[in-house]
């Protein structure tokens, strides 16, 4: 009985907060709180170090919007997921190239391999006409892409 008067009451008092009041209203007027984040915020020269840390002409950012574009599609061709893979290569190969400038590369460097890794299983599935399968290895690139963007901060000197 004990347990089922904790839960009620637990039930009630999270459903009362007004997180949960402004989820269930939906309404896009509802004032939402601020939040914090706990990744620092890049300067303009680490964005530019970023953006030229790809093959040219592709940046991280555009290899990720790339992914998220075709994982999107209905229908997604070997080539388009093969011409994706070429570029995550090309964007490996620069980035190894440059890696003493930055902090912390190998993790960034795993993660554009198991971004190649997932877009090369992609190029599988679409072989096999698992375009479902497919779509989902290539949201995992692009999420893999969006994390090594993320982690990629150049050495300040």
């Amino acid at each position: 009985m004990k347990l089922e008067v904790r839960q009620k009451n637990y039930n009630q008092n999270y459903r009362m907060g007004g997180r949960y009041l402004v989820w269930r209203l939906d309404d896009s007027s509802a004032v939402t709180q601020p939040t914090v984040s706990t990744q620092p915020t890049k300067t303009k020269e680490q964005v530019a170090v970023a953006a030229s840390v790809s093959g040219d002409p592709y940046t991280l950012q555009e290899l990720i919007e790339m992914a998220q574009h075709l994982s999107g599609l209905a229908q997604v061709s070997e080539s388009e997921i093969g011409s994706l893979v070429s570029r995550i290569e090309s964007a490996r190969s620069q980035f190894e190239s440059r890696k003493n400038s930055y902090v912390a590369p190998n993790t960034v460097l795993a993660e554009i391999d198991m971004a190649l890794q997932h877009a090369t299983n992609a190029v599988q599935f679409a072989k096999n006409s698992s375009t479902s399968d497919a779509k989902v290895r290539l949201g995992w690139a692009a999420a893999r892409l969006k994390r090594a963007n993320e982690r990629l901060v150049p050495v300040v000197k």
